[in-house]
């Protein structure tokens, strides 16, 4: 009478061992699957990045956690006033955040520290302390941009590189928003 019993007993704790697996499995692939789609999200999608120095400021404090947009430049070119996080391996290793003040075409200079766009001067309510500098008239290449930092005497920006220009393909994400320390949106 046992003996009937015996492989029945086995075969449901083979299938009870089965279904322990399937679940244990399941488990794993949604953390599995959560951090790939935080993977993908984070390197095709957004930019979350602390900026450390306080060269965008006031917009932008100094150690803020900003929010960007990598899909922002898709169907339409970066815009003058868009604050855009852009890398140049010859500068920093690091993505950089500042402000695009001109654009493909423009004349850029720089009159008593304000900036002139093809001879007229642009309106820029964010900078709150302009420098005192000159910067002869630089007319810019097709697929280039001029940017500075808000904080116009403590950042490093077009105006003290070689290169002064950021070519489209350098520009990675548009900013949209600080979250941290305080919510503000940028655009």
């Amino acid at each position: 009478f046992t003996s009937a019993l015996s492989p029945r007993r086995s075969n449901s704790m083979k299938k009870e061992k089965a279904t322990d697996g399937g679940a244990a499995r399941k488990w794993l692939l949604i953390p599995l699957s959560a951090l790939a789609a935080a993977f993908l999200i984070n390197f095709f999608i957004i930019v979350n990045a602390r900026v450390p120095s306080g060269s965008m400021r006031p917009t932008v404090p100094e150690n803020s956690a900003v929010l960007g947009l990598r899909t922002s430049y898709a169907f339409s070119p970066p815009e003058r006033g868009d604050i855009v996080f852009f890398k140049r391996s010859d500068i920093s290793s690091a993505l950089l955040i500042k402000r695009i003040v001109a654009l493909p075409g423009e004349t850029f200079e720089m009159r008593g520290g304000r900036v002139f766009i093809n001879g007229e001067e642009l309106r820029e309510d964010y900078v709150s302390e302009f420098s005192s500098e000159d910067i002869a008239p630089i007319t810019l290449p097709d697929d280039a941009y001029i940017i500075l930092g808000d904080d116009r005497l403590n950042s490093s920006d077009s105006r003290a590189w070689d290169d002064p220009f950021v070519r489209r393909g350098d520009i990675k994400a548009k900013a949209l928003f600080v979250y941290l320390p305080r919510f503000s949106s940028l655009g």
